[in-house]
């Protein structure tokens, strides 16, 4: 399953090393992705549950501006509806679970939302 992705610029689309078959890892948490908060967070529908997620080693600009609205719309068309597999690292002080995620038979989030520029 192939996935677009959409760059911000094409420097940035030459540089995108995205493995074709990345690396498995365990899912702590799995299932379809039920909506997008923003660049970086995430709900996924796992076991009965909604599950806020915030991505793993990324920060997206804020929702509040530009290029945020931006950040979330990349996330959105790369994830939304789509079920992923999510490893869980950490909690953030906001209580949201931090997690690795990719998206099944595709690409990891955090990177290709690095890769499109869309998150630092």
């Amino acid at each position: 399953m192939a996935t677009s992705l959409a760059f911000a610029t094409p420097a940035a689309a030459a540089e995108c090393v995205i493995p074709a078959n990345p690396p498995q890892f365990s899912a702590d948490i799995s299932g379809p992705v039920v909506a997008i908060v923003d660049g970086d967070t995430l709900d996924v529908r796992a076991h009965g549950k909604t599950v806020r997620i915030r991505l793993y080693g990324i920060d997206a600009p804020e929702h509040q501006n530009t290029a945020g609205l931006i950040a979330r719309a990349a996330l959105e068309r790369l994830a939304d509806g789509k079920e992923v597999a999510c490893q869980v690292m950490d909690a953030d002080r906001y209580k949201r679970t931090v997690a690795a995620c990719r998206i099944a038979g595709g690409p990891d989030l955090s990177l290709a939302q690095l890769a499109t520029g869309n998150a630092a």
